[in-house]
């Protein structure tokens, strides 16, 4: 940012040059600190604080917070079906888990992004679908470890991140193919009378 300033004293043809060098500065130093970040994510996971919660009313949390910038980015993000839904989870890792979700299926290429919430024989659901270009069954398994990714730009840290906090609730992770075509993401969480709720989480 000093840079510009600096570069705007330089004739025109050095400037436009110099302009453009600034610009892929920028881009890297964006790239590195989402990749920083993603390193913190794994490797300083707090140990989850979870209370009995309605995963239905995170979900329009999450989607209210996201709804401006997923229509910047041209998607469409919009609730599907909802229940009432109590699980045992911890509010702020629960919330990263679903916004990872959403925008990479934004950077994967997706134009319409819905969310479901759904009680399974195991907890609740939370279902993320999306139309973009989906992700083939042969690597749906290694895009869920570190550092993989299927795209050119992806820091393969996302949906690691989200894995991570569901083995930490003692949830699962489950990728398949939505109904568009695209990717479909399912976010298992422990029911309120799970065997894993510890007596001092009961107790607040």
């Amino acid at each position: 940012e000093l840079l510009e300033d600096e570069v705007a004293v330089l004739a025109p043809v050095e400037e436009a040059a110099s302009r453009v060098l600034l610009r892929r500065i920028a881009r890297e130093v964006e790239r590195l600190t989402t990749l920083s970040q993603g390193y913190l994510a794994l490797a300083r996971r707090p140990v989850p604080h979870r209370v009995d919660g309605d995963l239905s009313r995170l979900v329009a949390e999450v989607i209210d917070l996201l709804a401006p910038e997923m229509a910047a980015a041209g998607v469409d993000l919009r609730r599907g079906a909802q229940v009432p839904a109590r699980a045992w989870f911890d509010v702020d890792q629960a919330s990263q888990a679903l916004i990872n979700v959403v925008r990479n299926a934004a950077e994967a290429g997706a134009h319409e992004v819905v969310v479901a919430v759904a009680l399974a024989s195991d907890g609740v659901s939370v279902v993320v679908d999306d139309d973009g270009p989906g992700i083939a069954a042969e690597a749906r398994e290694r895009v869920l470890e570190p550092f993989f990714s299927t795209r050119a730009q992806g820091t393969g840290l996302g949906l690691a991140v989200v894995r991570q906090v569901l083995d930490d609730h003692g949830g699962t992770l489950v990728l398949g193919r939505a109904d568009a075509g695209g990717l479909r993401v399912v976010m298992t969480w422990p029911p309120v009378s799970g065997p894993d709720m510890l007596a001092s989480e009961a107790d607040g």
